[in-house]
């Protein structure tokens, strides 16, 4: 019986193919498609995997990236301050990548939920590591000094953005009560500290009230400033010290820092 089934479905194709509803495809069509497809896949990958990174880039880069540590009011000036136009492209590209994907056994063959989160696992650890190699910030000091060729222009607008109560700046001043800041796009603030100015001298340290002396700054200090902002001068609610800044001014150490 299975064999009288397949011999009928034989001389059906074989009639199809004679009388051309149906054409065959020689060798080299499918291993152009899969080649394409693999190509494809290859550009998508990457330039998913550059936007997740730059996504990370801009937030140290703000200073965005710490200011949940300040608490309540920090985590709704972190969600009101992504790049919400990056994450959507993002998400966008990370769509027409399962569907390209689509294509191959091994992402078909497993429900839309699991070939989703692997997707999005692998491009949030391999964004992350991209980011710390640090070649953004190499292309934003290019874009800062209008020597970047393509993308300066996406470098400058996302990353010279003026943030709501987030300042991230190198110390170019020291006076009593407080210091001056610059920021990546050349804008200066006076900053103001108080006794009740909360300080995280470490990232991963945990945030608490203390004095100001628990840990000294110094001209050339990178730092990010969580505070209102009223006519260039910032009312400090919370200070994160950071080891390095994605771009200058950088001075020698100032041993009479604040």
């Amino acid at each position: 019986m299975e064999n009288g089934n397949g011999q009928k479905i034989k001389k059906g194709v074989l009639e199809a193919i004679s009388s051309g509803s149906i054409k065959m495809r020689p060798r080299w069509y499918f291993v152009l498609h899969a080649v394409l497809a693999i190509a494809a896949i290859s550009l998508l990958g990457m330039t998913l995997l550059y936007l997740v990174s730059l996504i990370f880039f801009l937030l140290r880069l703000s200073g965005v990236w710490f200011a949940p540590l300040f608490g309540f009011r920090g985590w709704y000036t972190f969600l009101i301050s992504l790049p919400w136009l990056l994450i959507l492209l993002t998400i966008l590209f990370l769509f027409l990548l399962e569907i390209a994907g689509r294509r191959f056994p091994v992402v078909y063959r497993r429900p839309l939920l699991y070939s989703v989160v692997g997707i999005v696992a692998i491009a949030v650890a391999g964004g992350f590591a991209l980011e710390r190699v640090h070649m953004h910030d190499q292309l934003f000091s290019q874009a800062r000094e209008n020597t970047l060729p393509i993308g300066g222009e996406l470098y400058r607008n996302f990353g010279m953005r003026h943030l709501r109560g987030v300042h991230q700046g190198a110390i170019i001043d020291t006076m009593n009560g407080g210091f001056t800041i610059q920021e990546a796009n050349g804008k200066s603030y006076s900053v103001q500290v108080s006794q009740l100015t909360r300080r995280v001298p470490q990232r991963g340290m945990r945030m608490m009230i203390i004095s100001t002396s628990t840990f000294q700054l110094n001209r050339g200090d990178g730092v990010v400033i969580y505070g209102p902002e009223d006519d260039g001068i910032i009312q400090a609610i919370g200070i994160q010290k950071i080891l390095v800044l994605p771009f200058g001014p950088r001075f020698p150490h100032d041993p009479n820092g604040f």
